[in-house]
């Protein structure tokens, strides 16, 4: 008889144990730990504009968006689907004036807002051929448009990417 009582308060003593709760005791439960995901930098995506960005008009503080064409992936993970909208800054507008004809506009991407609406920060500009971020123009226009609504650009994470598990 007493055997059995001893292995009931065992066994009730262990199953309490398990689920993290303890008798006079003033410690806060641990957070479940979560998974995360990371993407190196260097990987890229195509994007379509959301409006159009001239030189003339542009601020620098902006705000820009493009919407993602396709899923972005890394070892086949998805990292964020497509039509998840990138969310940027202009960060530099220097217009062309005393002897040059070259605008020089650059974006900063900070956030993928999802479909579900994740956000998921990022730091990522337009891919440019020398892979500075710098849109460049040498239009003699005077109100240049560097890039259309609706045309496609290619971004470049220029920082890995950290996604928690959902």
């Amino acid at each position: 008889m007493l055997k059995k009582i001893i292995s009931k308060a065992l066994f009730t003593v262990v199953c309490i144990m398990q689920t993290g709760f303890c008798f006079g005791s003033n410690q806060a439960q641990q957070p479940e730990s979560k998974s995360y995901f990371y993407a190196p930098a260097g990987i890229t995506c195509d994007a379509v504009l959301s409006e159009n960005i001239h030189s003339s008009s542009t601020v620098v503080g902006q705000n820009v968006s493009v919407i993602l064409l396709d899923d972005l992936k890394y070892k086949n993970k998805v990292i964020a689907s497509s039509g998840s909208t990138i969310l940027g800054t202009v960060t530099q507008n220097k217009i062309s004036g005393m002897g040059s004809n070259v605008t020089k506009l650059r974006i900063r991407f900070t956030t993928i807002r999802t479909p579900y609406n994740n956000l998921i920060p990022v730091s990522a500009v337009v891919l440019t051929e020398d892979k500075t971020g710098y849109i460049k123009s040498d239009s003699k226009e005077e109100d240049k448009v560097i890039l259309s609504a609706n045309s496609k650009v290619n971004l470049l994470f220029d920082q890995p990417i950290t996604v928690t598990a959902q």
